[in-house]
C-alpha cells in the first residue's frame, strides 16, 4: 500500500463533525476563489493588451515587455511572499499583499505612459 492512500484512508469525510467539514468546505471555497482571482489578474492583460497598448502609445516590444513584466512578477512573488508566509504566517503576509495588490493596481489606473505603468 502506498503512502498516499494510506493518508487518504486517515481523512475521510465520515470522520469529520458538521463543523469541521463546514470549515473544509469553506477554506475550499476561499482558495478556490483566489485560485481564479490569481488567473484572472494574469490573463486580463492578455485581453486587454492591445486596448491598453492603444490608448498609452506602446509599440509592441513595450507591450511585450508588460506581459514579461506581469509573469515574471508572479513568479519572484509567489517564491518571496512563499517563504515569507512561512516566517511570518500566511495571514499577515495574505493581508500585505492584498494591500500591496490594491496600492499597486491604483497606480496603474494613473499610469500615463510605459514609464508610469512598467
Amino acid at each position: 500500500m502506498s503512502h498516499f492512500s494510506d493518508v487518504a484512508n486517515t481523512f475521510t469525510s465520515d470522520e469529520l463533525s458538521p463543523a469541521k467539514e463546514t470549515e473544509a468546505r469553506k477554506a475550499l471555497l476561499g482558495s478556490a476563489l483566489g485560485y481564479a482571482m490569481d488567473g484572472f489578474d494574469l490573463l486580463i492583460l492578455g485581453f486587454m493588451l492591445r486596448i491598453i497598448s492603444a490608448d498609452l502609445g506602446f509599440g509592441p516590444a513595450q507591450g511585450a515587455s508588460l506581459v514579461t513584466a506581469t509573469l515574471t512578477g508572479a513568479v519572484i512573488g509567489g517564491v518571496v511572499f512563499g517563504m515569507l508566509s512561512d516566517r511570518i504566517g500566511r495571514v499577515r503576509v495574505l493581508t500585505w499583499t492584498i494591500v500591496l495588490f490594491a496600492v499597486f493596481t491604483g497606480m496603474c489606473a494613473l499610469a500615463q505612459g510605459y514609464i508610469g505603468i512598467s
